[in-house]
């Protein structure tokens, strides 16, 4: 066997171990043997698909603001953002933007799902939507008040106008939505009172009906059948009376003794598997546009967890 040693840079020192000075030699350790290190293989998270309300799409490519802060954030975790566009309105795309060469590339993809999942989630909820309907007869000036009380809120919101169902619903962030909706809804009262002294009639606003009983009222339909000249008009925030007080107070007494206190109703037990398919909105107006269609007065509803 043939040994052979290589030592260069040799140093000597003094040194002192138990009070006792010794003469060492020095090696420098690198130049005797060789060390390698093998890099771990790095694995790139695959791009966040979140799909996104119609209106929610439209917020976020019309608020330079909220992509601008939700994009910052984002980047912060080393994540890029493929905004809606007319194409495909529907997809807010969270793409990794780490390499595989890059320095410290594996502590930087850990955990970056979740992290950027969260993020983009909690800024999404921050969106709130609604929608306000009114009658058609106050509907262009409705749109032009509106506009004008709330034109601070308005920087803040995207705005669709439905000019066939005269509703107008809009989106936005924080405590927007809601001063925009209860300036609308002061204008739409304050119009329609305008408009029914203008017909020698009094405007009665009833709101204090939960979303049951309203469904009851616009599908019975019993107003159209007494003989009075009563005008009745829905909102999203509840309906509205215009007509003499007598005729009103007719209205009022079939409406809540009629529909409300006298209706009837049945209970069907559902295990939890049809529970869970009719708590979902298309599949209970599914079945309520059927009653429409068979010119029947049934409002559903799901009214127990079991």
């Amino acid at each position: 066997m043939c040994v052979v040693s290589v030592i260069s840079n040799v140093l000597a020192q003094q040194q002192v171990i138990d009070k006792r000075e010794m003469k060492v030699n020095l090696y420098y350790s690198y130049l005797s043997h060789t060390s390698t290190s093998r890099k771990q293989p790095v694995t790139i998270p695959d791009d966040i698909v979140i799909l996104l309300e119609d209106l929610k799409s439209k917020f976020i490519r019309y608020s330079d603001k909220f992509r601008a802060e939700l994009g910052a954030e984002l980047a912060a975790s080393h994540c890029a953002v493929k905004w809606p566009d007319d194409e495909d309105s529907g997809k807010l795309t969270l793409q990794c933007t780490v390499k595989e060469e890059d320095v410290g590339a594996a502590e930087q993809v850990h955990n970056w799902t979740d992290t950027c999942q969260t993020i983009a989630d909690n800024r999404l909820a921050s969106i709130a939507t609604a929608s306000d309907q009114v009658c058609g007869e106050i509907w262009t000036k409705f749109l032009e008040e509106t506009k004008s009380v709330a034109q601070s809120e308005l920087t803040e919101l995207y705005i669709e106008e439905d000019d066939n169902s005269f509703s107008l619903s809009y989106v936005g962030v924080g405590d927007s939505v809601a001063k925009f909706r209860a300036a609308a809804v002061d204008v739409s009262k304050r119009l329609m009172e305008e408009l029914a002294k203008a017909k020698s009639k009094n405007f009665v606003l009833i709101s204090k009906l939960t979303a049951f009983q309203l469904q009851i009222i616009k599908t019975s339909r019993f107003w159209e059948m007494m003989s009075t000249g009563v005008e009745v008009s829905f909102h999203t925030h509840g309906m509205s009376l215009q007509g003499t007080e007598a005729e009103i107070m007719a209205v009022k007494v079939a409406l809540y003794e009629e529909i409300v206190n006298q209706i009837q109703s049945r209970s069907f037990p559902c295990d939890q598997f049809k529970l869970k398919l009719l708590r979902k909105p298309d599949m209970m107006q599914y079945f309520q546009s059927i009653f429409e269609q068979k010119k029947l007065n049934v409002a559903c509803t799901v009214t127990a967890n079991d």
